[in-house]
């Protein structure tokens, strides 16, 4: 009898410590594959533009550096916006240039068509000054 409990006591003590060590392996194994996660895992910085994309992964970014250059994309953005707005609408629908419309007002002024005053002016409307 005292052998049969003595059995029964080693036989639930084995069985106790199966569980506990497949529960510390899954623990185990749970933290090793959150760890390889957080490894891979990447944070893209991604820029789109007319000749394709570009990605920069932020964790091998300083936080400084990263405002820095989302600072000079704005200031980049609104210089290209500010220049094509400076583009005007001629009549075929299509687009001329600030350079090109006060070259043809140069034109017209060369001519006698147009006053200097009206040239300073349509010069001073088309870059802003």
């Amino acid at each position: 009898m005292l052998i049969c409990r003595i059995l029964a006591k080693s036989h639930a003590d084995t069985a106790a410590g199966i569980f506990t060590f497949i529960l510390f392996s899954f623990i185990v194994i749970g933290i090793v594959l959150l760890c390889l996660y957080n490894l891979k895992k990447k944070t893209i910085f991604k820029i789109d533009y007319s000749g394709g994309s570009i990605g920069f992964d932020l964790r091998l970014i300083k936080k400084e550096e990263a405002e820095i250059f989302q600072k000079t994309l704005r200031q980049y953005k609104d210089l290209a916006e500010r220049q094509n707005s400076a583009n005007v609408q001629v009549n075929g629908g299509g687009y001329m240039s600030a350079a090109d419309e006060l070259r043809k007002y140069n034109e017209l002024l060369n001519q006698g068509i147009i006053s200097l005053e009206d040239f300073e002016a349509k010069k001073r409307q088309l870059l802003k000054m």
